[in-house]
């Protein structure tokens, strides 16, 4: 089945049942890993032929990343539409929610509205509001404007050098435990935006850099956050969060420096 598929190569060319293997030809094929279960219900909200409105579920990536490639709401939806259209579907993803936010998401269905809509996200047009129950009873609405950074592990990087803001990184001195056994430990997902640093550690060619968690640091980037409690009861208060930039994790981490953690969040 693989060969007829045409994923098996023998020296990096894909070949056939009846080829003649040589001494010393390198057999390849790619294995398929599972991917984690993933919640793909979704309600469309709206639709035309510039966009389309989504509410996904609370246990869904947006888009590909680290342990998903076909369990993402952009795979499932393009499915979707495919299936009942019968022609091929063009989705772009213009703005993200973390794997286990649900809400609305918003698709471009072309390359005019996906520059368009990547501009207003960018450009502040367009609100973010999330809802958040966290731990303890904010009396007034609060504001956090601690800048965050992202803290990593290196692992065998002997003899390479590593950039310099990795040490200002380490200065965050936070308990990694946590953040080792826990599965949002590895960087999928984000409240909004990709980043930069990553690549920059990529390109700087540091093997094994894993991202463990994000934290508030001087040297970080600008981040700012309201809250907005609306109801209070039995320890709990029931927020509205603003965003007013997009640093992965954002809402979690000024939560947390504030002294009420989102319930329920495994990392912080």
């Amino acid at each position: 089945e693989q060969l007829a598929n045409g994923c098996i190569t023998v020296n990096g060319v894909v070949v056939s049942a009846s080829t003649v293997l040589k001494t010393n030809d390198m057999v390849s094929y790619h294995k398929t890993l599972d991917e984690p279960v993933v919640d793909s219900t979704f309600a469309i909200l709206y639709r035309d032929e510039h966009l389309i409105v989504v509410c996904k579920s609370g246990n869904i990536p947006v888009s590909e990343g680290g342990r998903y490639y076909t369990n993402t709401l952009l795979h499932v939806l393009r499915q979707q539409l495919e299936a009942t259209s019968g022609h091929s579907e063009t989705l772009y993803s213009v703005h993200r929610l973390d794997r286990e936010t649900s809400g609305v998401v918003v698709f471009a269905r072309t390359e005019k509205a996906r520059d368009g809509l990547t501009a207003a996200f960018r450009d502040h047009e367009i609100d973010k509001i999330y809802f958040a129950v966290l731990i303890g009873e904010l009396k007034a609405a609060a504001e956090c404007t601690l800048p965050i950074i992202e803290l990593w592990r290196v692992e065998d990087v002997a003899g390479a050098t590593a950039d310099s803001s990795c040490a200002s990184k380490a200065e965050c001195n936070e308990d990694l435990s946590r953040a080792e056994d826990c599965p949002e430990a590895d960087g999928e997902g984000g409240e909004t935006d990709a980043h930069d640093d990553s690549q920059a550690l990529a390109a700087a060619k540091i093997p094994h850099v894993h991202r463990l968690r994000m934290c508030p640091h001087r040297s970080g980037k600008e981040a700012h956050t309201r809250f907005e409690p609306l109801h209070t009861a039995g320890g709990l208060t029931l927020c509205a969060v603003k965003l007013f930039t997009g640093r992965t994790r954002q809402i979690r981490v000024h939560a947390e420096a504030l002294g009420y953690p989102l319930l329920g969040d495994k990392l912080y």
